[in-house]
């Protein structure tokens, strides 16, 4: 939809390892803190943390670092 950025489009349904979270860039100014912003002003996603239980049981995806790079050239305009 119109409203996902394509920074979120990237990662959302996905669960990202806390030590990966520094490593997302949304390339908002003044909005670039992904773990206060997540995609930027007015996102309207937001990280919740889970349990390795939860992730398996709900069959998520794991980010990968080709999943951050993704999204990090998604929110740079370098691809949709």
């Amino acid at each position: 939809d119109n409203l996902t950025r394509p920074f979120c489009e990237a990662l959302v349904g996905v669960a990202i390892r806390a030590s990966d979270i520094p490593k997302l860039n949304n390339h908002q100014k003044g909005a670039s803190n992904v773990s206060s912003f997540c995609g930027g002003w007015n996102c309207r996603h937001r990280l919740v943390p889970v349990t390795k239980g939860f992730v398996e049981r709900r069959n998520l995806k794991i980010a990968t670092r080709a999943t951050i790079n993704k999204a990090n050239a998604a929110a740079a305009g370098k691809q949709k």
